[in-house]
């Protein structure tokens, strides 16, 4: 979905995950991000990690996966114990589940439900934007996340497809308007949509976080802090960042 542009930046697992995270955390790494790539089946390769992570888990403030689509629930189990968050995408029409995973959307349903009946905190992330949506599913997904008792969700816009139209500045905010819990604007946004999309979504107030906001949106917000959008509020002020003349950071 991202092209790899955000996975080339990420640090390899590697063979041995508990020490990779140990280094990490001796150079005052407070949290990671679990992601992918993902296997033919849509699910992280995590099972072979989780006894690292589950020993390492005490050391770390913070941890986020994408787990794609995981439905097995003694795995799923172990990690409800092991992550904080996690952040899955969400998808419940047929024109954009088969033209971007080639899934039916009932795998995207079945998928979060029992992430959440199993006590996983799941922050879905909805598409505010592809080549074949329409308002009318952006507003129907937002409605079965929040009809499952879930109170933040996080909007992306599909990279890859050139400049989103100017539009979903109006879808934004029907968005913000129809979803009572929070609302984030992830980190897959296209570049070129960033310096209109961002700084409307900040001035207007319509969403609760900003991934990598434009230099021009940061000026709007009132706390920066150096970490996923998904971090729960009472392990945010763990990576907040505190700005200095200049715009250097402290």
């Amino acid at each position: 979905m991202c092209r790899a542009k955000f996975l080339n930046h990420m640090v390899d697992a590697g063979p041995n995950f508990e020490k990779m995270v140990l280094d990490l955390v001796s150079r005052g790494v407070r949290g990671v991000l679990l992601s992918g790539g993902f296997r033919k089946d849509f699910t992280l390769p995590v099972e072979k990690i989780v006894d690292d992570l589950e020993r390492i888990r005490p050391l770390l403030k913070f941890v986020s996966a994408h787990l794609g689509m995981h439905r097995s629930p003694s795995l799923l189990s172990r990690l409800s114990r092991a992550v904080n968050v996690v952040d899955f995408e969400f998808v419940a029409t047929r024109r954009d589940a088969a033209n971007l995973r080639g899934l039916e959307p009932r795998l995207y349903l079945e998928t979060l439900e029992t992430m959440v009946s199993l006590g996983l905190e799941v922050v879905p992330h909805v598409f505010l934007w592809t080549p074949w949506r329409e308002l009318s599913d952006v507003l129907e997904e937002l409605s079965i996340v929040e009809s499952m008792g879930l109170r933040r969700a996080t909007l992306l816009v599909l990279m890859g497809f050139g400049d989103p139209p100017r539009k979903i500045v109006e879808w934004l905010s029907r968005a913000a308007t129809h979803f009572g819990g929070e609302l984030y604007l992830g980190c897959m946004r296209p570049w070129s949509c960033r310096s209109w999309l961002d700084v409307f979504a900040a001035r207007e107030g319509l969403v609760d976080r900003i991934a990598v906001p434009h230099p021009r949106a940061l000026e709007l917000c009132e706390a920066v802090y150096d970490c996923c959008c998904s971090v729960p509020h009472d392990l945010a002020s763990y990576f907040e960042v505190k700005l200095i003349l200049g715009g250097e950071r402290s």
